[in-house]
């Protein structure tokens, strides 16, 4: 499959996401496809290791820097794979935290974005994403809200309070 075409190594990372029985390898076969150069493949095999759910579980810190991949599809589906996984261990949400402290706008941004595709998986890194939400740019606030609406109740306790802050936000893109 590695000399396979951009076609041919998204279906065979499609079809490693449906096999039962020999999990392991196939996480390893479709963690190496997510440092493939083409995003439809790094998109296709983190779809699969979504599918994989918890057997993917050693995956997801591979995963993680997709979320920051130039590529709107490869992020997305970075972030809908570690969601399918479930909960994340510490070095998973250290590593996302991360991006959230980037001097990069467009990488805090897109992180948390992520979180908020992630949901309720990601409910640890709510008080990252409250920090956020007093981000010197707009784009990160409202993305923060919108993680932290994503995370459910788990989230509320340490979010609720920052969020009505956020309310009175002067940028009608955060307080919407």
């Amino acid at each position: 499959w590695k000399d396979a075409g951009d076609t041919g190594r998204c279906e065979a990372a499609e079809s490693l996401g449906k096999v039962r029985g020999s999990e392991a390898a196939a996480v390893n076969a479709l963690v190496e496809l997510l440092n493939d150069p083409t995003p439809s493949v790094k998109a296709s095999a983190a779809r699969a290791l979504g599918a994989l759910k918890k057997a993917a579980a050693p995956a997801v810190l591979g995963l993680v820097p997709l979320l920051q991949d130039q590529n709107e599809s490869v992020r997305t589906a970075a972030a809908e794979a570690i969601a399918e996984v479930g909960a994340l261990n510490e070095a998973t949400t250290n590593s996302l935290v991360e991006g959230l402290a980037s001097p990069d706008n467009v990488v805090r941004a897109q992180t948390a974005q992520a979180l908020g595709t992630i949901g309720m998986s990601a409910q640890e890194t709510a008080p990252a994403l409250v920090e956020a939400l007093a981000d010197r740019n707009d784009r990160v606030r409202a993305k923060a809200v919108q993680a932290l609406g994503k995370m459910g109740e788990g989230a509320a306790s340490v979010a609720v309070p920052s969020l009505m802050r956020a309310l009175r936000d002067p940028d009608n893109w955060v307080s919407a």
